[in-house]
């Protein structure tokens, strides 16, 4: 389990990271599916070819971790205030 997470908060968590990696494959960077182990914590794959201390690259993962992990931030299942006990998602 993440964290203090619920199984629903866990499964929003996941849908998020699941989001983020589509963002930033949308936004033409080769970032796979992040993978989760058997206790909800997520792994995601550094690729080698990403310079991660690019401004585009910076500029595109701060757009995607806020257009994916919004909600929980503001406040959603598991964000501070959420309903949930969970911490935000990151």
């Amino acid at each position: 389990m993440i964290g203090n997470m619920d199984p629903a908060e866990q499964a929003e968590f996941q849908d998020a990271a699941l989001a983020f990696a589509q963002c930033m494959r949308d936004r033409g960077h080769d970032v796979p599916d992040p993978q989760f182990d058997g206790d909800g914590r997520v792994q995601f794959g550094q690729r080698p070819d990403m310079d991660p201390d690019d401004p585009e690259v910076e500029a595109d993962a701060q757009a995607c971790q806020e257009e994916s992990f919004g909600e929980l931030e503001r406040g959603g299942a598991g964000g501070p205030g959420g309903d949930g006990a969970g911490g935000g998602g990151e």
